[in-house]
């Protein structure tokens, strides 16, 4: 039996194919006789992986108007006002 912990740990590395060959069989064969929470669970983080590229996507769609720049730290005020 696996924590719930470990299986959340392990469920979002497999949702993002993260696990490593050895973990991803152990996990693969733990998922055989894993609660109906548990799948459900897992359900719920492979949909959320499949939205990652989108998100991606709006966000440098956000971007655009700003040259993809983002400027990190300080003042994020528009350089005229900054001063």
């Amino acid at each position: 039996m696996m924590d719930a912990e470990k299986f959340t740990e392990l469920a979002s590395l497999y949702a993002v194919g993260a696990l490593d060959e050895v973990e991803l069989r152990e996990f693969e064969n733990y998922l055989r006789n894993a609660s109906a929470n548990e799948r459900r669970e897992l359900s719920e983080l492979n949909d959320a992986a499949a939205m990652m590229p989108l998100a991606l996507l709006l966000c440098l769609a956000l971007l655009r108007p700003f040259g993809g720049r983002v400027r990190s730290g300080g003042d994020h005020r528009p350089p005229e006002l900054a001063s």
